[in-house]
């Protein structure tokens, strides 16, 4: 099982939810403020989720649209234009989940780079069909995690437990596309410290972003 699968898994096992915010430009602010990416995807940060071992304290906003990921091939939610704007330098790799939390769901990975170097990152993008953001936020994961807005979808941005500006690896994006479904993105980095948590948490913020835009259309 790969770092990411182990993450996953260490996910389902403990109780713990924070928060990450900024006012910067670029990252997930308060309520009444708006941090856009460089591309233009918006994420607002609503309320903090609370430690508890009952249903989620936020309330999640109703969406947009319905957007069903069913038939999706998450491989395809890029356009040549949105490729490059990620800054994807090798084709998309196609696989499926085999880790305990996402089994089956439907997963692509687009690299960065892609050279062994210390700069190297990916986007993964996962298709989760059988359940919705808010297993993300009811304190019963291991992780840290904040209800935010990616396009005017509600999201959950989490990230293990305990991750600070240099010692995380990743983070998520996961976006409330449909009932029980979610569009989740995780920004991987090769070498720990490369990017700031924030820097990772805006990126995957634009990645997602990105992606529902086209699955809007």
């Amino acid at each position: 099982m790969g770092k990411r699968g182990l993450l996953f898994l260490a996910a389902a096992l403990v109780l713990s939810t924070t928060a990450c915010t900024t006012t910067d430009p670029g990252r997930a602010t308060e309520v009444g403020g708006v941090g856009t990416t460089e591309q233009g995807s918006d994420v607002t940060s609503t309320k903090k989720s609370r430690p508890s071992s009952s249903p989620p304290s936020v309330s999640i906003p109703p969406r947009p649209k319905e957007l069903r990921i069913d038939s999706v091939d998450p491989c395809t939610l890029y356009t040549q234009d949105q490729l490059a704007q990620l800054k994807v330098s090798r084709s998309p790799r196609p696989r499926t989940g085999d880790n305990e939390v996402f089994k089956g769901a439907k997963e692509c990975v687009f690299d960065v780079n892609g050279q062994g170097t210390d700069t190297d990152y990916d986007y993964a993008l996962i298709l989760v069909t059988n359940g919705g953001i808010e297993d993300w936020l009811t304190g019963k994961r291991n992780v840290d995690a904040t209800l935010v807005s990616v396009n005017g979808y509600a999201a959950a941005r989490y990230y293990l437990r305990g991750g600070t500006q240099t010692n995380a690896f990743d983070c998520n994006i996961a976006v409330d596309v449909a009932k029980g479904q979610q569009l989740l993105i995780t920004m991987t980095v090769l070498r720990r410290g490369t990017y700031s948590l924030d820097q990772m948490c805006d990126m995957g913020a634009q990645a997602a972003g990105l992606a529902v835009t086209t699955l809007s259309r």
